[in-house]
């Protein structure tokens, strides 16, 4: 092959993927800064029984664990970010994460305990907005 070819083919790919890149940016940006979730319990808690879903500015439309699995759902969005938390379908706790860019990606980490017969949620958030996060459901534990 002469180089004439092999800089066509290279001119070609690079332009494939840049088209790529750019038709599809919430793609790009999952690919560069995915989010991720972890959900750890303690004894006598099921973890099939866990079920978290996530919405933007109240909106709660998309369950992202259940049945012990992560769905892999895209869940970026900048402002308002909320978190619930529901075992056996009701809700244990609700976290609130304000994000400045939705381009950030952070990893969730979930754990439940149980104590005197209530289950108690705390989570755990490492990225870029990570200091902007708060527990609104139950106010007090």
């Amino acid at each position: 092959m002469n180089k004439k070819y092999l800089v066509i083919i290279i001119l070609l790919a690079a332009t494939t993927v840049i088209f790529a890149l750019i038709s599809y940016p919430y793609w790009t940006r999952e690919i560069l800064n995915p989010n991720s979730i972890s959900v750890s319990v303690g004894n006598h808690i099921e973890l099939e029984k866990v079920r978290i879903t996530w919405g933007y500015d109240s909106i709660q439309g998309k369950t992202l664990y259940a049945d012990k699995k992560d769905f892999k759902k895209h869940y970026k969005d900048y402002g308002e970010n909320f978190f619930n938390v529901l075992y056996q379908d009701s809700l244990i706790a609700r976290f609130y994460q304000f994000k400045f860019n939705n381009w950030h990606g952070h990893h969730y980490s979930f754990n439940l305990t149980l104590n005197r017969d209530s289950i108690y949620c705390d989570w755990n958030v490492k990225g870029p907005d990570s200091a902007r996060t708060m527990k609104i459901y139950p106010k007090t534990q």
